[in-house]
Formats: C-alpha cells, sequence, structure tokens
C-alpha cells in the first residue's frame, strides 16, 4: 500500500467518523476515485531523458498533480502530510462537493 493511498483512507476514516457516514458509502465513493498517478503506464513514457518530465507532466492525472516529484529519468510520489491532506480535500470535494456538504 502506498503511502498516498495509506493516508488519504486514514483521514477518509476521520471523516466517516466526524461526519457519521457509513463506512460502506465511504468505501463505494472511494472505489470511484482514480488511484493511478499517470495516465499511461511507466513503461510508455520516453526514455529520452530530454521528452520525459515533460511527458510525466502531460500525463499526471490533475487529482494528484501536487504530488508527483520528476526527474530527468524518473518520478516518485511525494508523501508529506500536507501533500497527503491536500489529495484529501481535493478527493472530499470530488465525492461530497464543496466541503459545506459534509458539515449540513
Amino acid at each position: 500500500m502506498t503511502p498516498k493511498f495509506t493516508a488519504t483512507i486514514a483521514r477518509a476514516y476521520l471523516c466517516c467518523r466526524e461526519h457519521k457516514i457509513d463506512f460502506d458509502k465511504i468505501a463505494a465513493l472511494l472505489a470511484t476515485v482514480d488511484w493511478h498517478l499517470l495516465n499511461v503506464e511507466r513503461d510508455e513514457l520516453p526514455k529520452d531523458p530530454t521528452l520525459y518530465a515533460g511527458a510525466v507532466q502531460n500525463a499526471v492525472l490533475p487529482l494528484w498533480a501536487h504530488m508527483r516529484a520528476v526527474g530527468d529519468a524518473t518520478y516518485r510520489v511525494r508523501s508529506s502530510s500536507e501533500d497527503a491532506e491536500r489529495a484529501w480535500e481535493k478527493i472530499r470535494d470530488q465525492l461530497f462537493g464543496h466541503k459545506q456538504a459534509l458539515a449540513a
């Protein structure tokens, strides 16, 4: 399990507890999230270092764009607490609408 996934699931659990959301409901909603960082497979990225970063930039899914770190021939997912919190905010808003919807 990746840190990105683990941190987001922990925040989803906390959200369920705070807002008395049924765990089955949140699980079904989380199943609709695209958990892939890129919209292509890693082996489909160019091997040429001059093209690599641009290809990753073009392939990263908007939900995770703030979490990607790209080098000349590699990329990784940043997993700081701040990055995970921002990802959860995006997912929460995608699943429930604006965060005010949870307060209702």
